[in-house]
């Protein structure tokens, strides 16, 4: 399994992001897409996942980390108001192995989550946890070098 250290190394905490079966970093793509299109959201976010997190833990704040499936799957929250009574909300998923914090992936959120997300959530901690007692944990480089905020 091939995984991205999101903050880079020398931190307190990892932030690794994978890279599905078809070679592809979900967390990665949708952040440069929320980038795009809600500013306020991917700064939030990469707050973060680039600084906070990675220097001081997860946060104990609900409103930014808290229990998607039971104590397995958490997800890191970001909202922003669109309009004054529409809000958006971004969120990526996530499990811990110590002090690794694994993002699997990132959606859009204006309801109740959606049922498939939490199932490819618990697929991906299921494989990473299968390919780490197999030794096949590939902490890569971003493809095209440093730039991938």
């Amino acid at each position: 399994m091939k995984l991205f250290d999101v903050a880079g190394p020398g931190r307190h905490f990892s932030v690794w992001a994978i890279f599905n079966e078809d070679g592809h970093c979900q967390v990665m793509e949708k952040m440069r897409k929320v980038s795009r299109e809600y500013q306020d959201l991917a700064q939030q976010m990469a707050l973060l996942l680039y600084e906070e997190v990675p220097n001081n833990g997860p946060p104990e704040d609900p409103m930014r980390l808290h229990e998607l499936y039971g104590e397995l799957i958490y997800e890191f929250l970001a909202v922003e108001f669109v309009t004054q009574t529409e809000r958006k909300g971004f969120r990526i998923a996530c499990f811990f192995d110590g002090l690794i914090v694994v993002c699997t992936n990132a959606f859009y959120k204006t309801g109740t989550t959606p049922r498939d997300q939490v199932n490819l959530s618990l697929r991906e901690r299921e494989r990473y946890f299968r390919d780490k007692d197999l030794g096949r944990l590939d902490l890569i480089d971003w493809p095209g070098g440093k730039e991938h905020g």
